[in-house]
């Protein structure tokens, strides 16, 4: 409901740890507008648990905040991605809100326990929406995410650098101009972990996302299948 916290949620990145889920997902502070038909909030990452996936407990509280950086709306903290590893929460997120540590772009945080993160961590600020799986068979970290219409793969070694490819093995959809895709996550296990075939989803859209009228229409969810060897 829009007068209940968050008042929209979306992007939502689910674990299974120990009998419990946490899902992350994006959402607003509560009421989506003001008096003047405004929408003054911005976007933070809350998280929700649950014993059996169906009933859940939301914290209130988000556990990665953001303000309004100017006098326009500004996107704010979203699109979490996250991985469980070796005892350890990683939540890859996207903001353009730079709080008190000046960071911007793809961050990400770590914690012991779900809830409590720690420090900030820049990984990349040339794109938006990613998904990031650990490969325990590699020992390795792997992104996708979209850039300029393409939806493209990143590698890692330690989840924080990443090499971000441009060639034809690391695109994994392109179109012909005016083609957009967009918001890509590839398909994972309860730990956020990937497999040597790795499935890929994501929005394509035959108009642009603004100045339409009709952009909402024009989406629809394709998918791509990727083998990876090293």
């Amino acid at each position: 409901a829009p007068d209940v916290n968050p008042g929209y949620g979306g992007d939502p990145s689910v674990l299974k740890i120990d009998g419990t889920y946490y899902m992350y997902f994006t959402g607003l502070p509560t009421g989506l507008w003001d008096e003047n038909l405004q929408m003054p909030f911005w976007n933070k990452v809350f998280l929700a648990t649950s014993d059996d996936g169906k009933e859940w407990d939301l914290r209130e509280e988000p556990i990665i905040d953001s303000y309004n950086a100017g006098d326009q709306i500004y996107y704010g903290a979203g699109g979490p991605s996250a991985v469980y590893v070796d005892g350890t929460f990683y939540l890859y997120y996207w903001t353009t809100s730079a709080l008190e540590d000046g960071l911007t772009g793809l961050l990400l945080r770590t914690s012991e326990d779900g809830i409590h993160f720690g420090e900030a961590i820049p990984i990349v600020t040339s794109h938006g929406g990613c998904d990031v799986k650990y490969l325990p068979d590699y020992n390795k970290w792997v992104m996708i995410y979209d850039y300029d219409n393409t939806v493209r793969l990143g590698i890692s070694d330690d989840g924080v650098n990443f090499i971000l490819g441009s060639g034809a093995d690391q695109v994994l959809r392109q179109e012909e101009k005016g083609i957009l895709n967009h918001n890509p996550g590839f398909i994972g296990n309860e730990f956020g972990h990937g497999y040597t075939t790795m499935f890929a989803v994501y929005g394509v859209n035959d108009l642009p996302l603004a100045g339409t009228g009709s952009n909402m229409d024009a989406r629809r969810l394709e998918w791509s299948r990727w083998s990876i060897q090293f």
